[in-house]
C-alpha cells in the first residue's frame, strides 16, 4: 500500500480556515472534529499504529483515549504500556478455563483475564459491549485497572492527529463542506459554495483512496521478483508449455 509522508492534520484546518477567511481560535475545535471525521471516513488503516495503555474503571465504564480507531484486545489488570504486542508478552502459556458457554470464548476479540498469584494463568470472557468510545462493563469492576492494545492515530508534539499528505485537499473540503452546511441561515451564494465543497470532497476522497491503494515501490520490486521467480513465478512456465505444433509459450 501506498505510504505518503504524514503531517499534522492541522495543515488542512488551516487551509480551510483560509479559503473562508474565518478566525483560527474561534473555529479550531470544531474544525479539528470535522477534520478526523473526514480522516476517518478516508479510511486509510495502513497508517495507524498499535498502542497499549492503562485504563480506570469507573461506575463500570473505562474511557477509551480520543485517538482510538478499534479496540484489539483488553486484560484485566495493569501490564504497563510498552510497546510489545499485549496477548504475545502477557498470554504465553494462558491456560482456558471452562465456563457456562464454551462457544462464546474468542480468542481473538475482547478478553478479560484473571491474574493468578503467580501471574496470569486462566482466562475467560465477561459481558461488556463497546460503544461511544467507552467499554461497559455488565458487572462492578470499579477501580479496576484495564490494559488495552488498540490502533489509533499517529499524533504530532501538540496532540493533533497526524494524516497522509494525500489526504491534505479532501480534509479541506471536508471542512468547508460542514462550515456551510453548519450554519443556520444560508444565502444562495453560501449554498452554491456549500455544493462546491461537497463536489470537491467526494472527488478527492475518492482520489485519496486511490492513492493510498497503490503499490509502493518496494512492494512492486517484490511482485516482480516473485513473477520472475524460477520455482514459484510464472516464469518456470515460459517457454515449457507447447500451444500447439512446434509452438511455445514465450
Amino acid at each position: 500500500m501506498s505510504q505518503n509522508k504524514l503531517i499534522s492534520i492541522r495543515n488542512p484546518i488551516q487551509d480551510a480556515m483560509e479559503m473562508l477567511t474565518i478566525d483560527h481560535d474561534r473555529f479550531l475545535p470544531k474544525f479539528t472534529n470535522w477534520a478526523t471525521k473526514a480522516e476517518t471516513e478516508i479510511g486509510s488503516y495502513f497508517q495507524f499504529t498499535r498502542k497499549r495503555t492503562v485504563l480506570t474503571v469507573e461506575n463500570c465504564v473505562a474511557c477509551l483515549p480520543c485517538d482510538c480507531v478499534f479496540l484489539q484486545r483488553a486484560l484485566y489488570g495493569d501490564y504497563g504500556c510498552d510497546c510489545d504486542d499485549l496477548f504475545a508478552s502477557v498470554c504465553s502459556g494462558l491456560t482456558q478455563i471452562a465456563t457456562s458457554d464454551q462457544s462464546n470464548l474468542d480468542t481473538s476479540g475482547f478478553l478479560i483475564v484473571d491474574v493468578g498469584g503467580g501471574g496470569v494463568s486462566t482466562w475467560s470472557s465477561i459481558p461488556h459491549v463497546v460503544q461511544n468510545n467507552k467499554i461497559i462493563l455488565e458487572k462492578n469492576y470499579d477501580g479496576a485497572k484495564l490494559t488495552i492494545q488498540y490502533l489509533g492515530y499517529e499524533l504530532d508534539c501538540d496532540g493533533f492527529v497526524m494524516i497522509s499528505q494525500n489526504h491534505v485537499n479532501a480534509i479541506m473540503w471536508y471542512v468547508i463542506w460542514m462550515h456551510y452546511f453548519s450554519k443556520a441561515n444560508i444565502n444562495s451564494y453560501e449554498y452554491g459554495k456549500m455544493n462546491k465543497a461537497e463536489a470537491e470532497w467526494h472527488r478527492e476522497c475518492s482520489h485519496a483512496r486511490a492513492v493510498d491503494g497503490e503499490a509502493t515501490e518496494s512492494e512492486r520490486n517484490k511482485i516482480i521478483s516473485i513473477l520472475h521467480d524460477p520455482y514459484i513465478g510464472i516464469g518456470l512456465g515460459v517457454g515449457m508449455y507447447p500451444t500447439g505444433a512446434n509452438n511455445y509459450v514465450w
